[in-house]
């Protein structure tokens, strides 16, 4: 889309100010002009369309000042305006018969409402900018936020913002020789030097020499540092210098904005500068912080605290980012934005770290291993596993359907004998979204019942299986659990429910509630994040801040812009809460494959290298207290750790997971949930040599070997096997699976349950139809792995069956 002022309208501006009359605007043409690229620049001489091309008129009907030198016009095309289609938007001033602005933009349908149908509705904005406008166009009214997305929450936030950067950094201070005031070769001419600094806590740039001419001395040079937008919505820091011998405060222009200024320098001749920056301290200050090297200790320190944190009850973790913050790639049928757009119990880094949260609790139970009991009537109580990575806490779930209203469905949980403690039951609404209800009963016939009505299906986050936890005020004694009931389930007009009703789900139990949530966005950068504040970590003031972000600031920011941003997203998090805890995470490496050596320092993005990044985040968590975890250099010399250029795999997900934990200390009681996947039991007649391999419970497993399974007649067999057969105790086709599809299960033994190598398993078809391969596999601390074979070559995937795969055979190697 492009827009432009004309000829015609900025002549009328300078004869409206010449003349000191008044400017009016007071019309909008819109036009539909055939063959038109909204792309293309406009000819700024351009007049108004043929009659025959103009489709509507219509009166300006709002005005608002952004400053003295941008306006904004607008009007509502409302739902009985039309129908038309138009490409082409006119400002026009009638009085004077000219057109002020042009814009073109791809074809816009306006509809009208009709019997049945509602027509839309439509407004459209010219934002005017031009010295002094505002003025000559008698306009003083601030602008709609319907006009432009200006609300005094955005004002506040940038004030809080450069408050903060003041209280932490020092109110005025400049970096290295920015705004530095010398002298030049041309006598009495001095120029303010490029860089950049803080006025009153305002970040302020300098992007080249400001020249300043002296006809007397001395004289002070002052910077005058505010915050102002432009007609594109975009606000930054404005500066401009002052030259006087008087003295010069703070102050609030005309226009209510408040401008803060600095004495840069007193200039006494045309060769005598003193620097009043006193930017000796604040080098060595920075020199300092640089030398300060990111060690174990301070792991160690912010560990503990995080840990504690983590054990409380009532606490709130934010995990956000772009896209590697939550890394959906291999896990769901389709790329997600955001993570909350995802199934709940994909395997990514921070979704197990979501669940391994929730599992740091004594008394934390799995829902499988729940038992739960038909008290009357006779409800469905199926222990399930659910598949396509739907459900949190590896699939352990169990799955609940009521029949009638007079269904009641109870269980038993135990809890701390501590009166603060709580019940916490973590649930799940169905895929389908049926809505119903039901009340919870804790402890019920003691005199002490607590009753909690839960409606089921009014979710949209994570595929609407977004998991909520119950709270339950009651507590246990260790030695005397308590009862939990499910009863008088009924339709959301509270009807009794007719026939069956829907399902849901129960993933476990516990004595912690940790209010946890994922927010990150694919492909955001630092500086979407932070416009974005307020949805994706402000409105939670979390206890916990996880931010991965870096990816794609490197290919669209500057490294000033980048640490800018994070810097300010930091600070309005501590705002926020001021004992939040945050941990900062870059990018991964990249695809050595596709881009050589992993970016070497010798390769510039906006002109830094990836060292020169990581460096400057370092840096930035020292000064802030904020835990860096440095992604990039983790994943620098492993292998076989991305699914794509730059997103993890399974595997990588897996070692990053392990890797947090780790690094933060954290241990608790929980258990590493993801790495115990659900067993599959084969059935079936025994194949070739399962005896003796399954007596070889304790082999000493190498690095790599090999077996070659075949169909005949319907049976599977183990035809021939490579060396260390002690990866080997069972193979098979699990029953119930699919109806005749191949799903294959593989029981080995691991050399040691810690080793955290495991082993990684391929499979491929070896006979005559090739095309059927199934995905690579790296499994850690489990015992089990299972194998779905299918047509890669379709979309989606055909799952194999025996007939596709008679006579073939399939070669399993472990390494």
């Amino acid at each position: 889309m492009a827009q432009v002022i004309t000829i015609a309208g900025e002549r009328l501006f300078a004869l409206k100010a010449q003349n000191n009359e008044q400017l009016d605007i007071d019309t909008f043409i819109f036009a539909n002009v055939p063959g038109q690229d909204p792309n293309a620049t406009i000819d700024r001489n351009e007049g108004l369309p043929p009659v025959a091309q103009r489709v509507h008129q219509q009166i300006v009907q709002q005005v608002g000042r952004i400053n003295d030198n941008v306006v904004v016009y607008s009007t509502v095309l409302d739902s009985v305006t039309g129908p038309f289609d138009f490409n082409w938007v006119g400002l026009y001033s009638s009085a004077n018969q000219t057109l002020i602005a042009v814009s073109h933009i791809p074809n816009v349908s306006k509809t009208i409402t009709v019997p049945g149908t509602a027509g839309n509705t439509l407004n459209r904005n010219f934002g005017i900018e031009y010295s002094g406008i505002a003025d000559l166009a008698g306009i003083t009214v601030q602008p709609e936020t319907w006009q432009l997305d200006f609300t005094a929450r955005l004002s506040g936030m940038d004030e809080l913002t450069r408050q903060l950067a003041a209280d932490m950094n020092g109110k005025d201070w400049f970096i290295g020789d920015g705004f530095k005031v010398v002298p030049r070769s041309t006598t009495n001419t001095f120029k303010v030097t490029p860089g950049a600094g803080y006025v009153s806590g305002l970040r302020v740039e300098l992007k080249q020499d400001h020249i300043l001419t002296l006809q007397s001395y001395p004289q002070f040079v002052y910077v005058d540092a505010w915050f102002d937008g432009d007609a594109s919505s975009k606000w930054a820091p404005k500066t401009a210098f002052t030259v006087t011998n008087g003295e010069m405060d703070d102050y609030i222009d005309v226009n209510g904005k408040p401008h803060y200024v600095f004495k840069l320098a007193r200039i006494t001749a045309a060769d005598v500068v003193e620097d009043l920056r006193g930017i000796s301290d604040i080098v060595s200050t920075i020199n300092e912080v640089k030398a300060v090297p990111i060690k174990d200790e301070f792991y160690q320190v912010k560990a503990s605290d995080i840990s504690a944190k983590l054990e409380e009850h009532g606490n709130t973790v934010v995990i956000t980012g772009d896209s590697l913050s939550f890394n959906n790639y291999g896990y769901n049928f389709a790329y997600e934005l955001n993570a909350y757009d995802c199934y709940p119990g994909i395997r990514s880094w921070s979704f197990m770290l979501r669940d391994y949260i929730h599992t740091c609790d004594r008394w934390f139970v799995y829902g499988d291993n729940i038992s739960f009991t038909a008290e009357h009537g006779n409800p469905q109580i199926n222990k399930a596993s659910e598949s396509s990575f739907k459900s949190p806490f590896n699939g352990r779930v169990t799955k609940l359907k009521a029949r009638t209203q007079d269904d009641v469905i109870s269980f038993m949980v135990r809890s701390a004998n501590i009166q603060s403690t709580k019940t916490v039951i973590y649930m799940m609404h169905n895929e389908e979204g049926d809505q119903f209800k039901f009340d919870v009963y804790c402890d019920e016939g003691t005199g002490a019942a607590f009753a909690s009505t839960l409606t089921i299906g009014d979710k949209s986050e994570f595929k609407k299986f977004a998991p909520f936890e119950l709270v339950l005020s009651k507590y246990s004694k260790s030695d005397k659990p308590i009862k939990v009931s499910f009863k008088n389930f009924r339709n959301i007009d509270d009807s009794p429910i007719v026939g069956e009703s829907g399902y849901f789900f129960v993933n476990a139990v516990g004595t912690k509630q940790t209010n946890i949530k994922l927010t990150g966005k694919g492909g955001a950068t630092s500086a979407d994040i932070l416009e974005e504040y307020q949805v994706r970590i402000g409105q939670y003031a979390p206890d916990i801040l996880i931010m991965q972000l870096g990816a794609n600031d490197r290919l669209m920011l500057t490294l000033d812009e980048h640490i800018y941003n994070l810097r300010s997203i930091i600070l309005n998090a501590k705002a926020d809460n001021p004992n939040v805890q945050i941990i900062l995470m870059n990018s991964t490496p990249g695809n050595p494959a596709l881009l050589p050596n992993h970016y070497p320092d010798n390769v510039r993005f906006n002109g830094f290298t990836m060292r020169e990044m990581v460096e400057a985040e370092k840096r930035l968590g020292t000064e802030l207290d904020v835990i860096f975890l440095d992604t990039y250099r983790y994943f620098y010399d492993q292998k076989n750790y991305l699914h794509d250029q730059i997103h993890l795999n399974r595997y990588g997900n897996s070692l990053w997971f392990k890797a947090i934990l780790s690094k933060l200390c954290i241990a608790g009681n929980g258990l590493y949930s993801h790495f115990h996947g659900t067993q599959y039991y084969r059935s079936g007649t025994l194949m070739a040599k399962q005896a003796r391999l399954a007596q070889s419970t304790e082999a000493v497993i190498k690095p790599k070997g090999y077996a070659i399974f075949s169909m005949n007649s319907g049976v599977w067999e183990i035809t021939e096997i490579g060396d260390y057969e002690g990866v080997i105790s069972s193979f098979g086709k699990p029953a119930g699976f699919n109806s005749g599809a191949l799903e294959i299960t593989i029981n080995y033994v691991t050399l040691r349950s810690e080793d955290e190598n495991g082993l990684m398993f391929t499979c491929e078809q070896t006979g005559t139809v090739t095309k059927f391969l199934s995905c690579f596999q790296r499994i850690v601390g489990r015992q089990s792995i299972h194998i779905t074979i299918a047509d890669l070559t379709t979309s989606p995937p055909v799952v194999a069956s025996d007939t596709t795969l008679e006579n073939e055979q399939i070669l399993v190697k472990w390494f």
